[in-house]
């Protein structure tokens, strides 16, 4: 597990270390949305900083990503997601993501921590 999930007050902090992949990143989704503190997030930010590769997606993980997040939104519509990364791998994932438009979450890239924060606040 190449991540660990930090429960904040207003949201929630994954930070990315190592090879990650996009099964983790389903996981990770799944552990998050079922979390008695999810309905109360306003934020959940992903820091890559640490991620050394991001491998690429099966066919269809990328959808199945989004439309977990789109079923997660039923309960809370509120959450802003921030993506702290100068990875084109990660990029180019997260782009796909937002292409799909099946979530409706707003979705930003930051290339620090800090200005990912002030966003989310």
């Amino acid at each position: 597990m190449p991540y660990k999930i930090n429960w904040e007050p207003r949201g929630v902090l994954t930070q990315w270390w190592g090879h990650s992949t996009t099964a983790e990143m389903l996981k990770m989704q799944e552990h998050v949305h079922a979390h008695p503190n999810f309905d109360d997030i306003r934020y959940s930010i992903h820091d890559f900083t640490q991620c050394e590769s991001y491998c690429s997606p099966d066919e269809g993980d990328v959808d199945y990503s989004a439309a977990i997040d789109a079923a997660a939104s039923v309960t809370n519509w509120q959450v802003k997601i921030a993506i702290v990364s100068t990875s084109d791998d990660v990029i180019n994932i997260v782009s796909q993501y937002v292409e799909t438009g099946i979530s409706n979450y707003p979705v930003r890239f930051f290339p620090t921590l800090q200005d990912a924060r002030e966003w989310a606040r």
